[in-house]
This record gives C-alpha cells, sequence and structure tokens, in this order.
C-alpha cells in the first residue's frame, strides 16, 4: 500500500536467482517476472500464488512484459532471444531471433499484438509476435541498447544506451523524430601535486 507505505504481498521463492524484469498485467491482476534462473513466472497479485512457470530460455531472462489481452507474454534474454508465450497453454508460441549480442528490454505496443525491442547489437526492433516477422528496425543506434519503450498511444518509440543518447522514432514509419545527447561532464578540477 504505497500511501500507508505498508507491503502488502511478498512473493517468496519467485525465483533462485536475481529478478531482472517486473510487469504488471494492464488489468493489475497478474505480475510476470523474469530472472537470472532463467525462468519466466506469472504470479496471481491478490493471492501471492504462482499461475504459470515457462521455461526455454538458456540464459538470463532480463526483461518480460504482457500483452494487453493478459493471455500472450514476451520475453528477452541474454541468449539473444524474444521469446513469445501463451499463458493459456503455459507453452512457448515461438522465438524471435536475429540478434548478435542480448536483448535487454521489450514491451508491447500498447493492445497490439506488435512489440518493440532493443539488443546489445545496436539494434532496436519491431516484430508482429502473430507470426514472429519483424516490422521494421529502427535507424541512428550503435552501441549497446538497454532500454526501449512506446508511448500509449503506439505513435513513437524510444530507447536509450550505453552512450547515454536518448533516440525518439515514429512507429509508423521508423522515421527520426529527435535525439537527446547527455549533458557534458564538468570541467575536471585543477588538480596540483604538492611536494
Amino acid at each position: 500500500d504505497v500511501a500507508e507505505r505498508k507491503l502488502v504481498r511478498e512473493f517468496k521463492d519467485a525465483h533462485s536467482d536475481v529478478v531482472l524484469g517486473l510487469e504488471y498485467s494492464l488489468d493489475g491482476t497478474m505480475i510476470v517476472s523474469g530472472s537470472a534462473d532463467k525462468f519466466v513466472k506469472v504470479f496471481n497479485v491478490a493471492t501471492g500464488e504462482l499461475v504459470k512457470s515457462f521455461e526455454g530460455h538458456t540464459s538470463h531472462v532480463l526483461d518480460a512484459g504482457f500483452r494487453g489481452n493478459g493471455i500472450i507474454i514476451t520475453s528477452v534474454g541474454a541468449d539473444n532471444a524474444v521469446k513469445v508465450w501463451s499463458l493459456d497453454t503455459g507453452e512457448q508460441v515461438r522465438t524471435i531471433a536475429g540478434y548478435g549480442k542480448q536483448v535487454p528490454s521489450v514491451q508491447f505496443v500498447g493492445r497490439t499484438s506488435t512489440i518493440v525491442s532493443c539488443g546489445g547489437d545496436g539494434t532496436v526492433r519491431l516484430h508482429n509476435t502473430d507470426d514472429g516477422k519483424q516490422v521494421r528496425a529502427f535507424g541512428g543506434a550503435s552501441d549497446y541498447m538497454y532500454a526501449v519503450a512506446s508511448t500509449s498511444d503506439g505513435n513513437f518509440v524510444i530507447s536509450g544506451g550505453e552512450d547515454g543518447v536518448l533516440r525518439v522514432w515514429k512507429l509508423a514509419d521508423g522515421a527520426a523524430v529527435g535525439t537527446y545527447a547527455p549533458p557534458p561532464a564538468p570541467d575536471a578540477p585543477n588538480v596540483q601535486a604538492a611536494k
């Protein structure tokens, strides 16, 4: 309870290693988590009970999220892959490959079947989870990309990476909207050695 600053629910023994990604379902009834233990798990928020556990990543799961319908889940990991899962069947629907390095971030675009993800290979990509096909790649990034998100209306994608630059694109055509560079580093103080 945020207002009361009280712990409402604790998910004990949820994972056997570090939890690296979390997201609430849009209706707030479930949480999906991804962990260094290579599992993706879904929990009931009200009871804390495990709803489903998904296994298939061969390395750390770095992020996970729900599609707007709450039935499809996606996860990404250090195994350079995007996985799509069905909460109904408990099965893996597909793997989306093609990244040259780990994939640290993924998000569904609004309530659609489209996801945006980014990779350590400097790419930001849009995929359709229904068929696994890449819709587009967003240009301009060249360094390790750590985070990606889309606006709630699905009009824009933003990503940030190791170079500290935030990049914004139009989702519809992939056109670059702008970049936001980090502020310059302050000048180093004048330091002199004393004898």
